[in-house]
């Protein structure tokens, strides 16, 4: 028996040998046209393993190709395909050894064609239930896109993708709700701050920074129960205060930006931060403006 067992290796490792002689990747290749990328992958991770074929660009160039047809094809394009990351590594691997550039142009352009996968799971995610799972695929685009294009700049990208992201979290925003109110009220406004952040002209995202304090502070007044003691009251109106002065500068600024559409709204909120915070002057002003827009 264990004679029997011995020469079974010996057989195997003959094969194997005899598989190698014949070519891994030749072998990939040929499974890759006819469209068996079951096989295909097989032999091309084979391959990789060989020390001559992994030294050379055309074999982790083919792997690219192959785990990117696994992706689109056997995984049906899953956000949870590995053979995706697999497909744009193989892709890189393939840059790094072509010193002679004979397939660089495919290779980044297949690696860019991958990238943009991660950002669109990242779109179609992007509502009221998945946002969280949005925001991970948008930051593996990012990380993967800087890892191999370095010099992209994400400024316009993230921009729009984070006055999207605080929308969806704004509608499921309910500052009633007492076990995720106060959760949701800061995940929106640090979507906002990241936005400034980027683009510290960003009108919308002032204006909802603004209108986020504000409604909460007027909230806290008008739920505020004719029963409650006096320190608790006088404790409930500091916090209003302290929101409408944390509201003040980014509806200022809304105003000075001139770019939203709404400017109705910011002058009225405008007016209604000067009510609130007790200053007459300010008040005034603001009411003058509400006028004249009111007479155009």
């Amino acid at each position: 028996m264990l004679r029997r067992i011995y020469i079974s290796l010996v057989l195997v490792m003959v094969a194997a040998a005899a598989m190698a002689q014949n070519g891994y990747v030749e072998k990939a290749a040929q499974y890759f046209k006819e469209k068996n990328d079951r096989q295909a992958k097989i032999y091309i991770d084979s391959a990789i393993l060989n020390e001559n074929d992994a030294k050379d660009s055309y074999t982790w160039h083919l792997r690219g190709h192959i785990y990117k047809e696994n992706y689109l094809i056997i995984d049906s394009a899953s956000r949870k395909s590995t053979a995706r990351k697999i497909s744009i590594e193989s892709f890189e691997k393939s840059n790094s050894l072509d010193t002679k550039n004979e397939f660089s142009d495919n290779n980044n352009s297949n690696i860019k064609y991958l990238l943009n996968t991660y950002r669109s799971d990242a779109v179609k995610l992007m509502d009221t239930t998945n946002y969280r799972e949005s925001e991970f695929f948008y930051n593996e685009f990012r990380i993967l896109t800087l890892k191999y294009f370095p010099t992209t700049d994400f400024g316009r990208q993230d921009v729009e993708y984070y006055n999207a992201y605080a929308t969806q979290v704004y509608r499921t925003y309910n500052p009633y709700a007492p076990d995720s109110g106060s959760v949701r009220f800061n995940e929106v406004i640090k979507a906002y701050e990241k936005v400034i952040s980027i683009d510290g002209e960003n009108c919308l995202a002032h204006y909802q920074i603004a209108i986020m304090y504000y409604n909460k502070g007027v909230d806290l007044i008008l739920n505020l129960d004719p029963e409650t003691s006096i320190d608790v009251m006088n404790s409930v109106l500091d916090l209003c205060v302290t929101l409408f002065q944390k509201s003040k500068p980014h509806m200022l600024k809304a105003w000075e930006l001139k770019s939203c559409k709404n400017i109705t709204e910011i002058v009225e909120g405008l007016k209604g931060i000067s009510y609130q915070l007790n200053e007459p002057e300010e008040f005034k002003k603001w009411e003058q403006e509400q006028k004249k827009l009111q007479d155009k």
